[in-house]
This record gives C-alpha cells, structure tokens and sequence, in this order.
C-alpha cells in the first residue's frame, strides 16, 4: 500500500513538474512574441518619425501600416493620407498604393482619372532591374476601360505634375 501510495505521489509530481514546465515554455514563447511585437512598434514609431520629417519611403511604410493595420489600428483615409505625402515625393511605392486606393475608393473618393495619373507616373519611372512591364500592363489595363477624354484629361495631369516636380528640383 505504501508503495502504490508513493508511486501515485510521484507520478502527481512528475505531471506538476510537466505541467509547470509546460507553462513556463507557454510564457516564454508569449514573452517572446510580445518583445517581438513591441521591437516592431519600436520600429514603426521610429518610421514614423522619419515620416513626419519628410522621408518618402517611411511614408509609404506608414501608409502601408495604415492600410492593413499593422501595429496601428486599419485606417484606409489615413493610409491615403501618407500614400500621397509619399507619392508627391515621387516614390513609385505611394505612387501605386495611392492610385490603388483611388481606383477602389479605398479611403478616398473613388477618381479612376487620378488614378491614371498616378499609373502614368508610375510606368514612366522605371528603372534599373525592375522593367516595369506589369505597370504598364495594369496601367492600359484601367486606361481601356476610361474615355479617351479621361485618359487625356490623366496624361495633362501626370506632365503638369511632372513640370512642377522639376520646377522645385530647379530651385533645390
């Protein structure tokens, strides 16, 4: 009797033991997730302060955090909001996502002729590696399906936009 007792007693330890092990690996992995997560905050907050500085490609990052709600809660019209800031600058990346969002009416009145704009932009940037042969393509995708007074009225604004960007350029 004193044997079965002692065996049943140790097997109790033995499954506390487990168990007590078992949880602190649980809370260790979710201490772990939790640094990790809060190591991404960190690194939001520090794009986002170079965002507000004028940096284009945080601006996009920001917009894109925005946009599918990444360390900040979904908000499309502020996504919007930092996507132009980005293509302003003329960052390809805000550029797209910004003509994206104007053709869904994704956190701004729908505008598919902005939206062309921003695609002509788009297409006519570039460069190096990347041919920009899927550009292209999605931008005379959308520009079939608008009139040619549409798809003119986009052309005027992309150059006038152009124009303007290498007057500032001139007078940096």
């Amino acid at each position: 009797m004193k044997k079965i007792l002692a065996g049943l007693i140790l097997i109790v330890l033995l499954l506390s033991a487990a168990v007590a092990f078992l949880v602190v690996y649980k809370d260790g992995e979710l201490v772990r997730k939790a640094f990790s997560w809060l190591e991404k905050r960190q690194r939001f907050n520090r794009r986002f302060e170079e965002a507000v500085q004028g940096v284009a490609y945080c601006q996009w990052l920001v917009g894109e955090s925005y946009a599918y709600g990444s360390y900040v809660s979904q908000n499309h019209k502020e996504a919007v909001r930092w996507f132009r800031y980005s293509a302003e600058q003329g960052n390809r990346d805000g550029q797209l996502l910004l003509a994206k969002c104007l053709l869904d009416g994704r956190g701004v009145v729908k505008n598919e002729v902005e939206a062309l704009m921003w695609l002509n932009l788009v297409a006519s940037a570039s460069a190096g590696q990347y041919s920009g042969e899927e550009d292209r393509e999605f931008r005379d995708s959308i520009a079939a399906k608008l009139s040619p007074g549409d798809i003119k009225a986009a052309q005027d604004l992309a150059l006038n936009w152009r124009k303007k960007s290498w007057a500032e350029l001139k007078e940096f």
